[in-house]
């Protein structure tokens, strides 16, 4: 494991606020209309030391069953195609846990679309061109209560 995922995971657990999630790990939903199982977001993800499960569907409807059978503890939209998709996504996964912190991660990576999933509720925003390490901070950000934008 990298020097970077042990620092994070150790900044992770020493916050108060978390530590009901570092007690029993991470639980990450992914929701992507296209596999990130090969992706080095992937690595990324499974490299933390914290992650107790990692999920990916591909639909908003099958993420809602999800969420109403168990909890997450962070949510990453992968936006990879019509930003109004992502939107109605977006709003779907708040209405049903709106407590439950959303990181977007948007192949386009522009400023508009950044605006518009920030405005309807995504807690953080990252480009999928962003270094890995990026993605791990963002998690750690949002998971802090904080917005992340890179």
């Amino acid at each position: 494991m990298s020097t970077l995922h042990s620092s994070i995971a150790s900044r992770i657990n020493s916050a108060s606020a978390t530590d009901s999630v570092e007690q029993r790990g991470i639980h990450i939903l992914v929701i992507s209309r296209r596999s990130m199982a090969r992706s080095d977001q992937y690595a990324v993800l499974r490299s933390l030391t914290n992650v107790c499960s990692l999920i990916e569907v591909a639909t908003s409807a099958d993420a809602i069953a999800l969420m109403r059978a168990r909890p997450f503890d962070i949510v990453l939209l992968v936006v990879t195609g019509a930003t109004q998709t992502a939107l109605e996504t977006l709003r779907e996964v708040k209405l049903c846990a709106p407590q439950t912190p959303l990181l977007a991660i948007n192949a386009a990576h522009d400023q508009q679309n950044a605006v518009l999933l920030l405005r309807n509720g995504a807690n953080g925003y990252v480009g999928s061109d962003a270094m890995t390490t990026e993605l791990g901070n963002a998690i750690e950000s949002v998971l802090r209560g904080h917005r992340y934008i890179s």
